[in-house]
């Protein structure tokens, strides 16, 4: 879809859910484009800006302010399966990558601040996602929806998790909440079915209905904490850590050398036995070398032992 010369401003929802464009170029004439002019379009391939335009620009087919400081719009049919967002970037749109299904991996560069409302929801095919410390703000419904997402790092300078930001992320299974958190909100984990396991910090001082629908739960925090009372109270399972220092690396590096030790010891175990074998038949060996009549008698006792059984087993029949 080629945008006339003439087209000064594109409205809000302008061809949202127009299920049946593939490209868009956008002349140098535009000076405005509303919230969400595209998106909903399942099958748009690709929005190029005029190199003339004055006030947007686009890099590998997605929509970008001029300079690029702000992600606007990434197209739901984009082909490409990782995408590398502009360095210079510093705020993502609400709903910029909602529903692109292509995409498996997605790259945020530190310098990022601002991610907003349903930036990322309903990308199925999500699987990584780490957000950097430069983030301050993760918008609600940010991960509604990406039910194939399994590993994500939060940034340390969020100081909420805000309403169903990873609501319905079936394929989630562990998770730490960054120690900048003070606030979990509704529905944040809501339907993450496969999470069993995740570690609140002792910042966290409010949590509103955020873990519904999560049956096999496991929370990791420290004894005297908020957390610690809210897992009595809805009877979520609370594992205290050690001592305050403690993540759940922490704890599952400890597992993994203990285990490590135990083997070690069963190893030992088993090189002191070989040893001790080898000793003895090193005895035997240098008994015999000393006393080589005396091994012959052996032998020979053993054969003429095994002669009278014999005997003794024949004679036995025949009466």
């Amino acid at each position: 879809l080629d945008l006339p010369n003439t087209l000064k401003e594109i409205d809000e929802f302008a061809f949202s859910e127009c299920s049946s464009i593939k490209s868009i170029n956008i002349s140098d004439s535009v000076v405005e484009i509303g919230e969400s002019a595209f998106n909903w379009c399942e099958n748009l391939e690709e929005i190029n800006v005029s190199e003339n335009n004055e006030n947007y620009s686009s890099e590998n087919k997605i929509l970008y302010s001029k300079y690029k400081s702000i992600l606007m719009c990434c197209p739901a049919g984009l082909k490409e399966k990782e995408v590398q967002i502009n360095n210079d970037t510093t705020t993502i749109y609400d709903y910029a990558f909602n529903g692109c299904k292509n995409i498996e991996k997605i790259l945020i560069p530190e310098g990022v601040k601002s991610i907003g409302n349903n930036g990322f929801s309903s990308c199925t095919n999500l699987t990584d996602i780490s957000i950097p410390n430069t983030v301050e703000y993760l918008g609600y419904s940010a991960f509604y929806n990406c039910i194939n997402l399994k590993n994500v790092k939060l940034s340390s300078e969020l100081n909420e998790i805000e309403p169903a930001s990873f609501e319905q992320c079936v394929s989630l299974e562990s998770l730490e909440i960054p120690k900048s958190v003070e606030k979990i909100s509704v529905g944040a984990f809501e339907n993450c079915t496969s999470l069993n396991t995740i570690v609140v910090p002792k910042s966290v001082i409010q949590i509103q209905a955020a873990f519904e629908g999560l049956y096999n739960l496991v929370i990791f925090g420290e004894q005297d904490s908020y957390i610690a009372k809210y897992c009595k109270e809805m009877n979520i399972k609370f594992i205290p850590f050690s001592n305050s220092s403690d993540t759940l690396q922490e704890e599952t590096n400890k597992e993994v050398a203990l285990n490590k030790e135990e083997k070690q010891l069963e190893v030992k175990k088993i090189e002191n036995k070989v040893e001790e074998k080898n000793e003895n038949s090193n005895e035997v060996n240098s008994y015999n070398k000393e006393n080589p009549d005396n091994s012959e008698n052996e032998a020979n006792i053993s054969i003429k032992t095994k002669s009278i059984k014999t005997t003794s087993s024949s004679n036995s029949k025949n009466a």
